[in-house]
Parts: structure tokens; sequence; C-alpha cells
């Protein structure tokens, strides 16, 4: 006995199924992928930021444990508003305040380093056990603290 033959209608239906599933499939990869470039790049610019903070604290117990050197001032002044920039414009979910503590953070640091002590009020040397260079001391660990919440917020 002979097969019957398919109507061209029963032969379409399938490989409509077929294109609307591969489509549902690429687009659920392709927001998969998307998601972890997100995360992976917030991973390594935290890591890139905290690094930065490093150097600039280096840099700012250097400042001010050493005559008073104006290209320094500029250098330290320079980094430390790319620090903010740099996590202001951090790739963001939906909420606008995501990264509002570290940026605190990163003010509150830039304050600790040019409040006291800083271009012409920059007279002598300090100690590297005064209290200018604790507090600074203090707000890098405050600003690589509120980097790493967010780097663990990033994969939550």
């Amino acid at each position: 006995m002979a097969e019957p033959a398919l109507s061209a209608g029963g032969a379409i239906w399938p490989s409509i199924g077929i294109a609307i599933g591969w489509y549902v499939v690429h687009r659920f990869a392709l927001a998969r992928e998307r998601a972890r470039f997100r995360k992976d790049s917030i991973a390594k610019e935290i890591t890139d930021l905290c690094a930065s903070a490093s150097s600039i604290l280096e840099k700012a117990v250097a400042y001010h444990c050493t005559e008073r050197d104006t290209v320094k001032e500029r250098d330290l002044n320079h980094s430390l508003r790319r620090i903010a920039l740099r996590i202001e414009y951090l790739p963001r979910n939906k909420d606008i305040l995501e990264y509002n503590d570290a940026l605190n953070a990163a003010i509150a640091y830039k304050q600790a380093i040019t409040g006291i002590h800083f271009e012409d009020e920059h007279t002598s040397l300090l100690k590297p056990d005064d209290t200018v260079i604790a507090e600074i001391q203090l707000a890098a660990y405050n600003l690589e603290t509120e980097l790493l919440k967010v780097r663990s917020k990033t994969f939550q």
C-alpha cells in the first residue's frame, strides 16, 4: 500500500515550529551571554578599581610625607576623579542608585586625601603615623570594601 503524500500545509507547520524554537533558544542564549559579559566586565573593573585605590593610597602617603609637589597634587586629583567617574559608569541594572555607596566612599576617599594638608595647606611633612594618614588609610579601606560589595552583589 502506498503512503499518502503529505499535503503542503502539513510540511509547513513543523518547519514553523522549528524556526520559532530556534529563535527562542537563541534569544535566551544571547540574554545569558550578555548577563555573563556584564558580570565579568563589572568584576574586572572592580578589580582594577581596587588596584587603583591601592596605588592612590601609596601616592597619597608619599605626597603627605614629603615636600609639597604640585605635579603629585594634580596626579592625585586626576586619579581620584577617574575613580569616581569609573564607578559612576559601571554597567547597571535598572537601579540608578546601585553603586551609590561605592561612589560616596570614593568621595570620602578624595576628601580624606585632599581635605587637610593638601595644596597650599601643605606646609610641612607629616609622619607616617599621623592621624591624617590614618584617616586616608581608613577611607581607602572603606572604598575597597564598598567596591567588593558591588562585585559580590553582581554575582547574586
